[in-house]
């Protein structure tokens, strides 16, 4: 018997027309490849006559198949993690409590879709986590994958997305990688428009998602939601606003305080996302970078010898293997990596009203001197709402906290003493939101570095040879 999943894919044709009754007009949508829209469309099209009740709908199943379909990056919020060159983790995040099954395959070959059960963890308020993993796959390759469920006697499935596994180390190229944040709201649930405005009319708009050049990741400095352990935030700050771009791209979030606020654990945080290590703090590797990120929400972590994260990073105990940040500047004297990258939530250099913190403090006197010793190339941060650029000792330190959070102004520059230079300064409660651009070349290790307003506009452009 043939399924409504298995008649949906079938029926898939290189181009259709939808539309849902009073939401704007028609627009072409390619479907020859899951949700990769038509070359003519861009997401200002759908953001043209829609309000942003649709996108908070939560009813999907009164929603048509086709309407689903034409609003996937608003009311499916799937999204992959753990990505890897032959495995894969897919999630599935919503206010329904049913036995999922995730589906995966190559495109054109459905009848080899490979199932596995989804595991289910309650996040709270009726709102579960699912998640399935998947091995064994083809490196650089292009997949589609949906979750199904049946409910009320019906065959339901997510809208199908598409994705990519990473290359195998040794065959990855130039690429390229999204760097944003602070995208919360207030502690209302409400859907968070200018985090999809930065998200849709900013980095999805620039072309950015094509079969042959899909970003590998996206690093997030943190702020994903206003209160960490109010579980109806989750949707509507985080995953629903951006959902046709973590349905396709994984995140590598860090944790900002706002993902401790109401959850002394970070336990949602740790729930929505499978990432290395503890989850907290981690690394990895991607061609000849090494990316790290670190916690930074308490200015006790870093004060002694024995802080687990300070160990983790710089020293282990007396005879045992050196932290994660003198091993990557050990292989980055020998040739094996080109760049080291680090990111968090709380800049140790701002213009901001967060400058004095204790956690800025810890940062600007136990961690910038170990950047500087290990020949850390850009450390990215939030927390400030604005953009803003400092160079120290060799090292850029980015502020990106454009990520649709209330938008603030800067002040003066209160650290010329530390011998950090101000470069360039994007603030204002009145200017929209931004995002940023890291090309990296992987035979020169040259880095190209542009930040962008979700209008388009470049505020920023550095080189690293």
């Amino acid at each position: 018997m043939t399924t409504a999943l298995e008649a949906f894919i079938a029926a898939l044709e290189p181009t259709a027309r939808v539309r849902e009754s009073g939401k704007g007009r028609s627009i072409a949508i390619s479907r020859s490849n899951g949700p990769d829209f038509a070359a003519d469309y861009t997401w200002l099209d759908q953001l043209e006559g829609v309000g942003s009740d649709s996108a908070e709908h939560t009813d999907e199943e009164a929603v048509n198949l086709d309407s689903r379909y034409y609003y996937t990056p608003f009311l499916d919020t799937t999204y992959v993690q753990a990505p890897g060159s032959n495995s894969l983790t897919v999630k599935y995040v919503a206010a329904r409590n049913v036995t999922a099954t995730a589906y995966l395959w190559e495109p054109g070959a459905w009848g080899q879709a490979d199932s596995e059960t989804a595991s289910k963890v309650a996040l709270g308020s009726g709102i579960y986590v699912y998640e399935a993993a998947f091995s064994g796959l083809d490196a650089d390759t292009i997949y589609k994958y949906t979750f199904t469920w049946t409910e009320g006697g019906s065959d339901e499935h997510t809208a199908v997305q598409t994705t990519r596994t990473w290359p195998e180390q040794e065959d990855i190229g130039d690429f390229s990688f999204i760097v944003y944040g602070d995208n919360r709201g207030d502690r209302n649930h409400e859907f968070r428009e200018p985090h999809r405005d930065v998200v849709c009319l900013g980095i999805m708009n620039r072309g950015l998602l094509g079969d042959a050049d899909y970003p590998p990741f996206i690093l997030h400095v943190g702020d994903l939601v206003n209160d960490g352990g109010r579980a109806g935030q989750w949707i509507p700050h985080f995953f629903r606003p951006a959902g046709g771009l973590l349905g396709r791209v994984p995140v590598f979030p860090c944790i900002g305080n706002h993902e401790y606020n109401d959850d002394a654990n970070a336990t949602n945080y740790k729930t929505c996302f499978t990432l290395p290590n503890n989850e907290r703090w981690y690394s990895f590797d991607y061609g000849k970078c090494h990316f790290i990120c670190l916690d930074t929400n308490q200015a006790s972590y870093f004060d002694g010898d024995h802080d687990p994260q300070w160990e983790w990073l710089i020293e282990s105990d007396p005879g045992a293997e050196d932290g994660d940040l003198p091993d990557a500047h050990q292989a980055k004297v020998s040739g094996d990596i080109e760049r080291i990258f680090v990111w968090f939530h709380q800049p140790p250099y701002s213009s901001g009203t967060h400058y004095g913190e204790s956690q800025c403090r810890m940062i600007q006197q136990r961690l910038v001197p170990m950047f500087e010793d290990y020949d850390v190339d850009v450390a990215f941060s939030g927390h400030e709402h604005f953009y803003e650029r400092a160079s120290k000792s060799g090292v850029q330190y980015i502020v990106t906290g454009g990520g649709g959070a209330p938008r603030r102004n800067a002040g003066s520059c209160p650290y010329e003493g530390t011998g950090a230079v101000q470069r360039a300064l994007y603030a204002g409660t009145d200017r929209p939101g931004h995002y940023c651009v890291v090309a990296v070349n992987s035979q020169t290790g040259r880095v190209e570095f542009e930040a962008y307003t979700d209008d388009q506009e470049r505020i920023d452009h550095f080189t690293l040879k």
